[in-house]
C-alpha cells in the first residue's frame, strides 16, 4: 500500500522535472531543441501516467483517512497499532490499571481488637457524654479506671473494669471536646480520669458493684435515706472533716474551706434532686463565679461516713479526693441536701481560678 504511494510521488516528481526541463514550450513534433527535450508523444504518455498515479494516490489517501478515524496509526513497519482505551481517555496504561483495580487498604495488617467497637450515635447514652461518639465495647461492666493511651490504633482515654479489661474508649478529639465543655481543661489528669470513669458509667447506665444504678454517683442506692431530721451544717462539717482525714492518711495536705466553693456545693446538692448529673439544669458544667471545679457527687447514702467510704472505694472518686489542688490554694467546698428521704452529697474542688 505504501509502495504505491511512493510510486505516485516519484512519478509526479519525474513529470515535474521533465516539465521544468522543457518549459512546456518548443515541443513541436519533429523538432529538437539545443537542450534536453521530449516529444509530444512522450509528454502525453507521461501526463497519462501521472494522471493514473494521481488517481491511485487519491484512493490511497482516502484509505489512510479512514484508518485514522478507526483509531489506528501506522508504525515504522506500516502496521496499525490499536491505541483506543488510552488516548481516548487521556490516560496511560498505568493510569487505567490503577483506576480499574480495587482501592488498597490497610487490611493486610489488621489491628487486633479484643471486642467489636460499638460506636454510639448522638441519641444513645445519657449524662454528660450523651451526644458524643463514644466507643463502647461492654455495656454492662462498670468502668473503674481511665488512662490516656493508644488502643485499636487510635489515641484517647481508655476505660477498663476491675479486671483490667477494656470496656470502652473515648477518642482523643472527643476527649478534647468533653474537657472543654465540662471545664476540665486545666484540671489534673487524675481528676480528668475520675470524671471520665463516672461519666462513662453514667452514659451506659450500668450498676456498680455496690448496687448503685448510676456508678457516677459513687453511692449505695439500697440506702434510701432516712426520713428523720438531719442537721445540714453538722453533716457538711462532718463531710469536710472526713475528706481531709482521708487525705491525711495518705500523707497529703488538708484542703481549705472556700466560701464560694461551699456556696456552689450547696447549690449543686439541691440541683441534684432535680437532675442527678454533672450537667446542671441550666446546661452548664462545674463552673461558678470565676472558678472551674472538679466535682464528685453521690445520692442515697445515709450519713457523711457512708458517702465518703463509697467514694474512697471507687478508684476514680478516690483519685479526685487525693489530687493536688495546690495551684489554686488547696480549696474545696461540700454540700448536703435531702429531698423525699433521699440525701444528695457533693464535693467541689477548685481546679482553676480565672482571676489567679
Amino acid at each position: 500500500m505504501y509502495s504505491l504511494k511512493n510510486r505516485a510521488f516519484a512519478g509526479m516528481l519525474a513529470l515535474l522535472m521533465l516539465l521544468s526541463m522543457t518549459g512546456c514550450a518548443g515541443t513541436t513534433s519533429g523538432e529538437e531543441s539545443s537542450g534536453s527535450t521530449v516529444t509530444q508523444e512522450e509528454y502525453d504518455a507521461l501526463k497519462e501516467q501521472n494522471e493514473q498515479l494521481q488517481a491511485e494516490l487519491d484512493e490511497l489517501k482516502g484509505e489512510t483517512d479512514g484508518e485514522a478515524e478507526d483509531g489506528t496509526e501506522p508504525d515504522a513497519s506500516g502496521e496499525g497499532e490499536d491505541t483506543s482505551g488510552s488516548s481516548a481517555s487521556g490516560s496511560t496504561p498505568a493510569d487505567n490499571a490503577s483506576s480499574s483495580a480495587p482501592a488498597q487498604t490497610s487490611s493486610a495488617a489488621p489491628v487486633q481488637q479484643t471486642a467489636p467497637a460499638q460506636t454510639s450515635n448522638t441519641s444513645s447514652g445519657k449524662g454528660p457524654m450523651s451526644g458524643y461518639n463514644i466507643e463502647v465495647y461492654d455495656w454492662e461492666t462498670p468502668a473503674t479506671t481511665c488512662l490516656g493511651e493508644s488502643y485499636n490504633g487510635k489515641a484517647g482515654y481508655v476505660l477498663r473494669d476491675a479486671s483490667s479489661n477494656v470496656v470502652g474508649m473515648v477518642p482523643s478529639d472527643v476527649v478534647t471536646q468533653l474537657l472543654r465543655a465540662n471545664g476540665l481543661g486545666m484540671a489534673e489528669s487524675e481528676v480528668q480520669f475520675s470524671w471520665f470513669v463516672n461519666a462513662f458509667n453514667e452514659y451506659r447506665g450500668v450498676e456498680s458493684s455496690n448496687g448503685s444504678s448510676d456508678s457516677s454517683s459513687g453511692s449505695n442506692s439500697s440506702g434510701s435515706g432516712s426520713s428523720s431530721e438531719y442537721d445540714e451544717d453538722e453533716y457538711r462539717s462532718e463531710l469536710f472533716r472526713l475528706i481531709n482525714d482521708a487525705r491525711k492518711d495518705e500523707g497529703l495536705e488538708p484542703l481549705n474551706e472556700n466560701s464560694t466553693a461551699m456556696e456552689f456545693a450547696q447549690i449543686r446538692a439541691e440541683e441534684l434532686a432535680e437532675k442527678f448529673s454533672h450537667i446542671r439544669p441550666d446546661g452548664s458544667t462545674m463552673t461558678y463565679s470565676h472558678y472551674n471545679f472538679a466535682e464528685i457527687i453521690a445520692k442515697g447514702s445515709k450519713t457523711p461516713n457512708d458517702a465518703v467510704k463509697l467514694w474512697l472505694d471507687s478508684s476514680g472518686h478516690r483519685a479526685a479526693i487525693m489530687a493536688d489542688y495546690s495551684a489554686y490554694g488547696n480549696y474545696m467546698g461540700v454540700g448536703v441536701y435531702r429531698d423525699g428521704g433521699i440525701s444528695y452529697w457533693v464535693v467541689e474542688f477548685i481546679g482553676w481560678d480565672a482571676n489567679a
